[in-house]
């Protein structure tokens, strides 16, 4: 029986206009109505997905998002659970080296708001703001305060341009940190051991729950982490190769409420769509 579905944001959950579609946002409230967890498993943090939760109806306490791609579980009311972060120095240190390759580059503190040292902000920083609804600051990176929480920091660009500094980032730093590639455009940098995976497995051992009761559902590389944790693995129709090729089914794409679909097929849904 799947007691909590996890399911990744976006070009999963959202279509591509990065909307919530009424099909997914119907599927998902009848879910809930049954009972059923379901935990929004994203790079952006929680003020970045408040709208979709509030548009699902899910609230309280005692519901949870996995939020900075596993560095951050925390309820919906924001009360941490797992928290991994970077320190001030980890900051400082891939500022240098991404003004070194010349890399704009970001970071997200606990609250969501984003800050960088580059003071020819990207277009992608703007955008990711935009999305966050938390602001944008440039600032000085020695000025960054000691006890800032960094979840992650992001190296922004052009995916040629990020596959270049990719073997250097490794020669630097080897295992100090996790990487991860959430989309072409982002190379970014965790705690070590920090993903969605492991992230969804400490969710699961506070909430008492087996991976066999877990579903997830995603698209993308950093999905696969949540992918070997969970019993039920569903890729999206538009999700990348590999990722398909890991699942044990699957649905349609986000232009065709593939969510809705899955959680129709695998919890017999509201609708018939999934049948």
């Amino acid at each position: 029986m799947i007691k909590l579905i996890a399911i990744d944001v976006d070009d999963t959950l959202l279509d591509p206009t990065s909307k919530l579609s009424a099909g997914n946002a119907q599927a998902l409230r009848w879910a809930v109505q049954q009972g059923v967890k379901i935990v929004l498993c994203t790079g952006r943090p929680l003020v970045g997905v408040q709208d979709f939760l509030d548009a699902i109806g899910i609230q309280g306490d005692d519901q949870y998002v996995v939020t900075y791609n596993g560095a951050v579980v925390q309820s919906v009311t924001g009360q941490i659970v797992v928290s991994n972060t970077l320190t001030r120095t980890d900051y400082l240190d891939l500022a240098a080296f991404a003004d070194e390759h010349r890399t704009h580059y970001n970071a997200l503190d606990l609250g969501g708001r984003i800050f960088t040292g580059n003071t020819d902000v990207g277009a992608v920083t703007v955008l990711q703001a935009w999305e966050n609804h938390a602001g944008l600051s440039v600032v000085n990176p020695q000025e960054v305060a000691e006890d800032t929480v960094i979840p992650k920091f992001l190296f922004v660009g052009q995916a040629a341009h990020l596959d270049q500094i990719v073997t250097p980032f490794k020669e630097r730093f080897g295992d100090r940190f996790a990487t991860v590639r959430s989309t072409p455009i982002f190379f970014e940098a965790l705690q070590p051991g920090v993903d969605k995976g492991t992230a969804l497995a400490a969710l699961c051992a506070h909430l008492g729950f087996q991976p066999s009761e877990v579903m997830g559902i995603g698209d993308e590389f950093n999905d696969l982490p949540m992918f070997d944790f969970v019993g039920t693995a569903v890729a999206m129709g538009n999700g990348r190769a590999q990722v398909r090729a890991a699942a044990d089914w699957v649905t349609a794409d986000n232009a065709h409420d593939g969510v809705a679909v899955a959680v129709n097929k695998y919890l017999g849904g509201a609708t018939n769509d999934g049948n």
